[in-house]
């Protein structure tokens, strides 16, 4: 199916833009209407509080870094709408050491097609220790 396939590859350039701390290439996969709720329950209600965060984030010493891995895409029927399910693993890391998992669990995240594009409109993550 194309759509998983374009979904999957939209998440594995996400991954890279978040590793490499590239943040405009990690917010083309956002939608601009994005909602989203931490691993640690916080909220974030809009794009900007998501390029914030994510700004944060990318400067902080450690570089935290999160890798987000598909288990299933499931497309709505009419094919604008899917939700992915997987699993998840962050990462810190320092100049002297290999990157250390900090925290992993499970997300499920909302994609909308629109202009031929898939983004993601939502998202849902869940740490479990």
């Amino acid at each position: 199916m194309a759509a998983d396939d374009d979904i999957r590859s939209v998440r594995l350039v996400s991954n890279d833009a978040l590793e490499r701390g590239d943040l405009n290439t990690f917010l083309a996969s956002i939608d601009g209407d994005y909602v989203g709720t931490a691993g640690n329950g916080g909220h974030i209600r809009t794009r900007g509080e998501l390029r914030k965060l994510m700004r944060n984030v990318f400067s902080a010493p450690t570089r935290p870094y999160f890798v987000r891995a598909t288990d299933s895409v499931t497309l709505a029927e009419g094919g604008k709408r899917a939700v992915e399910l997987g699993h998840w693993t962050g990462y810190e890391r320092s100049s002297e050491s290999a990157p250390r998992v900090i925290d992993q669990g499970h997300y499920t995240a909302y994609w909308k097609l629109a202009g031929g594009r898939w983004t993601i409109h939502a998202e849902l993550f869940v740490t479990l220790d």
